[in-house]
C-alpha cells in the first residue's frame, strides 16, 4: 500500500481493462460510483463513499489499483525499480485473474440489487391489494428468488476470499492454528461490514460514515489481525456483543498498531537501562 503523502505528486495512473469491463455490466449510477471511486482512491488512497454494486467490484480491484500506483510513482523518479517492475508484472497477470472473477461478482450482485427493488415493489404492491392470487408468474418470480439468494451467497464468498487474500489467510492456519475460529470470525464480520447497506456505523459509541469505516477495513494487513486477536484473548472480562467489540478493535487497529508496538519497544529499552 502506497502511503498517502507520496500520491500528492502523482500525475497518472494506468486503467486496466478489467476496471472498464466491471463497470460497463453496472447500472449507469453503480458504474459513475465505481469509475469515481477508482480515481478517487488512486490519486488520494482514500475509500470514498459508494453504491452496494461499486463496492463489490471496487474491493475487487483495488489491489490492481495500488500496483499502479507504485508503478507510476517508481516512474517519476526516473525509472521503475526492479521491485516496481515486479509489481507492474503481478499486476498484469493478477489484472487478467481478476478479469472474470470481478465480472462475475458485479453482474451477480447487480441481480441481487435489481431482485432487492423488485422485492421492494412487490411488498408495495401487496399494501395496495391484500388479496394476491398465485399465478404462474408467481411461481417463476419464487423460483427466480431462489435462484438470486443462490448468486448473492457466491457473491458474499468472492467477498469474503478476497478478505483473505489482504490478510493473508493461509500464514494464521500455521501461526494460530488453535484461534482460526477467531479468525473466521473476524473474516466474517469484515466481510459482512462491506456489504452492509447501512450508510454509517457506530463505531466506539460514535457514528461513523460507512465509508470511512469501509476506509480503515480495506487497510487491515495481517499484522492488523494478529493484534486484534492477540488483544482479544488477553480478555479478562466476558464480552456480550462480541461483533461489535471486534468491529471495534478492529478499525482502531489501523490507527493504534503502530503506537502500540512504537511503545513496546520503549518500555524494553527502559527496562533494560533500570
Amino acid at each position: 500500500m502506497v502511503a498517502k503523502d507520496k500520491l500528492k505528486g502523482l500525475k497518472g495512473f494506468t486503467f486496466f481493462r478489467s476496471f472498464f469491463e466491471s463497470g460497463v455490466v453496472l447500472k449507469e449510477k453503480d458504474r459513475r460510483s465505481l469509475f469515481e471511486a477508482i480515481v478517487y482512491f488512486a490519486f488520494t488512497g482514500e475509500v470514498i463513499e459508494m453504491t452496494s454494486a461499486a463496492r463489490a467490484c471496487f474491493i475487487a480491484v483495488k489491489p490492481n489499483i495500488e500496483s499502479s500506483q507504485a508503478k507510476s510513482i517508481a516512474g517519476a523518479k526516473g525509472g521503475a525499480s526492479k521491485k516496481a517492475r515486479e509489481s507492474e508484472e503481478d499486476a498484469e497477470q493478477s489484472e487478467n485473474k481478476l478479469d472474470e472473477n470481478t465480472k462475475q461478482v458485479v453482474c451477480k450482485l447487480a441481480a441481487s440489487v435489481k431482485q432487492t427493488v423488485s422485492n421492494k415493489d412487490k411488498e408495495l404492491d401487496k399494501d395496495k391489494n391484500k388479496s394476491l392470487v398465485l399465478s404462474d408468474s408467481s411461481f417463476r418470480s419464487a423460483a427466480n428468488d431462489q435462484t438470486d439468494e443462490t448468486e448473492t451467497d457466491e457473491t458474499h464468498e468472492q467477498i469474503k476470499q478476497r478478505v483473505k487474500e489482504q490478510i493473508t489467510y493461509t500464514d494464521f492456519l500455521i501461526t494460530h492454528k488453535n484461534s482460526i475460529k477467531l479468525v473466521d470470525e473476524i473474516v466474517a464480520i469484515i466481510t459482512d461490514t462491506l456489504l452492509s447497506e447501512y450508510e454509517s456505523i457506530v463505531i466506539s459509541g460514535v457514528k461513523k460514515d460507512k465509508a470511512v469505516v469501509d476506509d480503515n477495513l480495506l487497510k487491515l494487513e495481517h499484522r492488523h489481525i494478529e493484534y486484534v486477536i492477540n488483544n482479544f484473548l488477553a480478555l479478562n472480562k466476558r464480552v456480550t456483543k462480541k461483533t461489535k467489540y471486534v468491529l471495534n478493535m478492529l478499525f482502531n487497529s489501523v490507527n493504534e498498531i503502530d503506537l502500540h508496538y512504537t511503545n513496546a519497544v520503549n518500555a524494553d529499552n527502559a527496562d533494560k537501562l533500570k
